[in-house]
């Protein structure tokens, strides 16, 4: 919702290694550019958060500044979702104002395919073009290998600032 509660309480959220939060228009549908700004704003400090998913998938829009530089601060990591590009150019142009703010403040993301059927596990060919695209340094992809991927979470679980 607006106030960046999740679908599932903190007390099973805590079981989990790793916690994706996204925005998904039937669940919630933010009614402006400032409520979906918030609603990210929220989520980045609950502790057990530690992604961000597909956040260019949004028609209404944020401040992509704030959020970005919220989420750096608080050890978040923005997910650069493949799928995205699949449903609309304007997913696109989100995508690329995103991951060009994650550029300037050296914020770390993950790349993922979000794929609902096997046939594309790993299929991300798109994220890694538009990537390559911004000028992103590719060495703040955390996801290309288990240990980097794990030494990331281990060190900024449960941030709390």
């Amino acid at each position: 919702g607006m106030d960046g509660s999740l679908d599932l309480p903190d007390n099973e959220l805590k079981k989990l290694d790793v916690v994706i939060a996204s925005i998904h228009a039937p669940a919630y549908l933010p009614s402006s550019y400032d409520e979906q700004t918030n609603a990210w704003l929220n989520v980045i400090e609950n502790p057990n958060v530690n992604i961000l998913g597909h956040m260019g998938r949004e028609k209404i829009g944020f401040d992509i500044e704030k959020v970005v530089k919220k989420a750096k601060e608080y050890g978040k990591v923005v997910e650069i979702n493949a799928s995205s590009f699949d449903y609309s150019s304007l997913y696109k142009t989100n995508c690329f104002k995103i991951i060009s703010e994650c550029k300037k403040v050296d914020m770390p993301i993950v790349v993922n395919s979000d794929c609902h059927i096997c046939y594309d596990v790993g299929r991300f060919f798109n994220s890694l073009k538009l990537i390559a695209e911004v000028g992103y340094n590719p060495n703040l992809i955390i996801n290309t290998s288990l240990a980097k991927t794990l030494d990331y979470f281990n060190r900024h679980k449960n941030i709390n600032i």
